[in-house]
């Protein structure tokens, strides 16, 4: 039996995307973006500045400026989630402190007998 192609570019049918771990499937997607990004490359160096020089001159956009939303889609957040963060920490301290009386309650029980 041939199962229908269920997520697009990526080509994933639903039992593969079943399979996938999310570290994959990040794999894929961020594969699918370079791909993307390298056929854009092609067309602005190719096609579009040639165009914009021939019609523009010294006016025409640069391949900079053509790509530039790249810049702000693949800005990595300079702040993490700080909500998070303090989660971790706050739980963290706390597996800690409930360690610490663990190993005090059986120091005791051991003293004990």
């Amino acid at each position: 039996m041939i199962e229908p192609v269920a997520y697009g570019e990526l080509k994933l049918t639903p039992s593969t995307l079943g399979e996938l771990t999310m570290k994959e499937f990040n794999a894929l997607v961020n594969g699918y973006v370079r791909r993307r990004d390298s056929f854009e490359n092609l067309l602005i160096l190719r096609c579009a500045l040639p165009v914009y020089s021939s019609m523009l001159g010294e006016k025409a956009p640069t391949f900079d400026d053509l790509t530039a939303y790249r810049k702000l889609r693949d800005k990595r957040p300079e702040k993490h989630d700080s909500r998070y963060e303090s989660d971790v920490k706050y739980w963290s301290k706390k597996l800690d402190e409930l360690e610490r009386k663990d190993k005090c309650l059986k120091a005791k029980k051991s003293k004990q007998k």
